[in-house]
């Protein structure tokens, strides 16, 4: 255990998770799910729309206490579905003095802590937005302060989160690196394509950017391999694809965009996309149909038993209600084809910022 480990640890009060506004309940019941053959017992507060925050404990000592706190974010944030972003809050400051923000957030470190990297977020609310613009003007100057007192560290493996719930009221995170989202909230920036089809475009764009690592888009996505994209009109997802350089087979009864057609890198097939299967293995399978989920998990299903693509996308059009009950049916409907026809494959579901009402499942082969 490192010096600045030991230090912060007696510091941690439990964690900041981020979702959409309105996902909170589906968010502390996936939370309840994770933590249910673990130790850990606490309360969940909304802090404002689209913050939770969860404080409790454990049954054992402090500091063990603490390091179980961390490692439960490290086991599960790839596996996360309604959390956007997570930390650790090790500091919570109220009625801080307008005039000297910085001075306040660096007195609340602890003295030896090192960091590597900096976000200050807010919550994905119009709120939220306003208030962003407070937390941008103050991250240079405390970067530059965290330089100054020595908390600055390149080979750090913590970065360090500051969550404006208002100008006064500011949480202080701490996350491994490797365990949470790289943007602010969990949030992609993404800038709509001026000649793309529609804006489902962005939910594949994240979802590339969410699921693969920098460095498996080379190998995943080389240009010239095949995708099948399954109710793809009028070809949001078809063109991402396109502009990647992969050849699109579109299968959908409707009209796929003409400019997209010209590119002569797409094949329009009006067929259903529920009983279309390709003649030979794929590169990618994609799926973004208006249908009850567990009917889309089903044909994902029949995809993994008949070994029909390397890798595949789908997006799940969730209830009003039961939204946690339907996510788990459709995972479990998945899992168990994965399970016993491509054991070694990766699975990921998401709620990513374009989904709105969705999730987003991927299915990916063995990294390397």
């Amino acid at each position: 255990m490192t010096l600045a480990l030991e230090m912060l640890l007696p510091h941690i009060e439990g964690f900041c998770l981020h979702c959409r506004a309105g996902f909170e309940n589906e968010l502390q019941a996936e939370f309840d799910y994770r933590t249910r053959t673990t130790s850990l017992q606490g309360n969940f507060s909304a802090l404002v729309p689209g913050l939770l925050l969860w404080s409790g404990s454990c049954t054992a000592p402090l500091a063990e206490r603490n390091l179980q706190l961390l490692n439960f974010l490290d086991h599960c944030w790839p596996q996360w579905i309604f959390a956007r972003q997570c930390s650790a809050v090790f500091a919570t400051l109220q009625d801080i003095d307008t005039s000297d923000r910085i001075s306040a957030l660096l007195n609340a470190l602890p003295p030896y802590l090192k960091v590597s990297q900096l976000l200050c977020e807010t919550a994905d609310t119009n709120d939220g937005k306003s208030l962003s613009r407070l937390a941008r003007a103050l991250e240079s100057r405390l970067f530059q302060g965290l330089q100054v007192r020595d908390h600055w560290q390149k080979t750090s493996p913590w970065r360090l989160h500051l969550i404006f719930i208002s100008g006064q009221h500011i949480l202080l995170g701490l996350i491994r690196l490797h365990s949470a989202s790289p943007w602010p909230g969990g949030v992609p920036r993404l800038k709509m394509p001026a000649r793309a089809p529609s804006r489902s475009t962005l939910k594949l764009d994240e979802a590339l950017q969410v699921f693969l690592p920098p460095e498996e888009h080379s190998r995943l996505l080389k240009p010239g391999s095949s995708v099948v994209d399954l109710g793809a009109a009028p070809g949001g997802w078809t063109w991402q694809m396109v502009q990647r350089g992969l050849l699109v087979t579109a299968v959908d009864h409707g009209l796929m965009q003409a400019e997209l057609m010209q590119s002569g890198m797409v094949e329009h097939l009006k067929a259903d996309g529920f009983i279309y299967r390709p003649r030979q293995r794929v590169d990618w399978m994609l799926c973004d149909m208006v249908e009850q989920p567990y009917r889309i998990a089903q044909l994902v299903a029949l995809w993994v038993q008949f070994n029909l693509a390397k890798a595949i996308i789908a997006n799940l059009k969730l209830p009003m209600k039961k939204r946690w009950d339907e996510v788990q049916l459709c995972q479990d409907i998945i899992r168990q084809a994965l399970r016993k026809h491509r054991p070694d494959a990766r699975f990921y579901a998401r709620q990513l910022y374009h989904d709105r009402e969705e999730i987003t499942i991927a299915i990916l082969p063995p990294s390397g």
